[in-house]
């Protein structure tokens, strides 16, 4: 941004005289960060993503995968439906800051 100003108005000279500024953008929004546990629970697997962040302390909405297929629960927390043993699922967790930034994770687990 260029400022020019006019320091005496009632003169003729010197004129006007330059004033040059810059601007830094300190509050710029971050990348959340996704994480999340998949623990084993009689049969059913307890998805956990209480260890996602948001840098600018902002509250996270979530969405979750099984299967390639989106769950219906937008919970920081969830519990599938029971899932056949000794069976293999892929669980991806999306979450996303007010300012629409986006992150993703996953994880392959296998039931015992």
């Amino acid at each position: 941004m260029n400022l020019f100003l006019d320091v005496n108005p009632g003169q003729r000279r010197p004129g006007e005289s330059q004033l040059t500024s810059g601007i830094s953008l300190r509050n710029a929004n971050r990348l959340p960060v996704a994480k999340f546990t998949a623990t084993e629970v009689n049969g059913h697997m307890r998805l956990n993503a209480s260890e996602s962040s948001d840098p600018d302390g902002l509250a996270l909405a979530y969405k979750w995968w099984q299967d390639g297929t989106q769950l219906t629960t937008t919970s920081q927390e969830y519990q599938t439906a029971e899932l056949g043993s000794k069976s293999v699922h892929t669980f991806k967790l999306e979450v996303t800051d007010p300012g629409g930034l986006k992150a993703e994770t996953s994880q392959t687990v296998a039931m015992k």
